[in-house]
């Protein structure tokens, strides 16, 4: 289960899938507030994304899943994990944050006061490479046309969900096997702020080489096989713990 970042929709792990396709079956879905779920019922905080989740997860009568997150996806996961975690194989937390930032409540400010035209440049700047945003490719385009398009109120909403984030004290209690997957040149979530996510018992950590904030549209390919290592590894182990890094 693919769970994609703020603003986003399913379509960001569009390149990652066929890698993982290969060897499990890949479910992605848009998030309350965002692709074919935008201007649903606002959220009011991570709880109600992982309530989402479960709910599809019991609606496609799946017992467990191995679930993997970016961004604000990463942070549902840490959610789901607490709060349901006898519904999970295996937790892969990727760019993504346990601890809230000033800056979160202030990008709801900025959206609602000046619209989501102008968080176009401030956002793809913290989320893709110079030479990516250069090359205006299909992921940046992609990215560009998904926040212009977003309604300010789901943007709004998903920012100070992220802002009330509670998992940093908790991490200890995870009691799942845990892959946190860092980009090496990522401005939001950089790896020494990923490095955190050790707290979690037995889990490890891997950096993606000169990998931004969005790995999943930047680097899809060095992204999937990271994920699929830390696949490879829970299934070795039959749902046991991790071998710390």
């Amino acid at each position: 289960m693919l769970v994609h970042a703020l603003g986003l929709d399913r379509r960001m792990w569009r390149d990652a899938v066929p890698h993982l396709a290969r060897q499990y079956r890949v479910i992605a879905h848009d998030l309350r507030g965002h692709g074919h779920a935008a201007a649903a019922p606002l959220a009011s905080d991570l709880g109600t994304y992982a309530d989402d989740l479960v709910r599809l997860v019991d609606g496609l009568n799946l017992p467990k899943i191995h679930l993997v997150g970016l961004s604000l996806g990463g942070s549902i996961a840490q959610q789901v994990a607490l709060s349901h975690p006898d519904r999970l194989e295996s937790l892969t937390i990727i760019a993504s944050t346990a601890w809230s930032n000033e800056a979160f409540s202030a990008r709801a400010d900025a959206a609602e006061r000046d619209g989501l035209a102008a968080q176009v440049a401030p956002t793809l700047t913290r989320w893709f490479t110079p030479q990516a945003l250069a090359e205006n490719g299909w992921a940046v385009r992609y990215a560009r046309d998904r926040i212009r398009r977003a309604f300010v109120s789901d943007w709004a909403a998903a920012w100070r969900a992220l802002a009330a984030i509670e998992t940093a004290g908790r991490l200890s209690e995870i009691a799942i096997p845990t892959h946190a997957i860092a980009g090496e040149c990522d401005a939001s979530t950089p790896p020494a702020l990923m490095r955190c996510f050790q707290q979690i018992p037995g889990s490890i950590f891997e950096i993606i080489a000169g990998g931004p904030h969005m790995l999943s549209l930047e680097n899809p390919v060095e992204l999937s096989e990271a994920i699929l290592r830390g696949l490879s590894a829970t299934d070795a182990n039959a749902g046991r713990k991790f071998e710390a890094a």
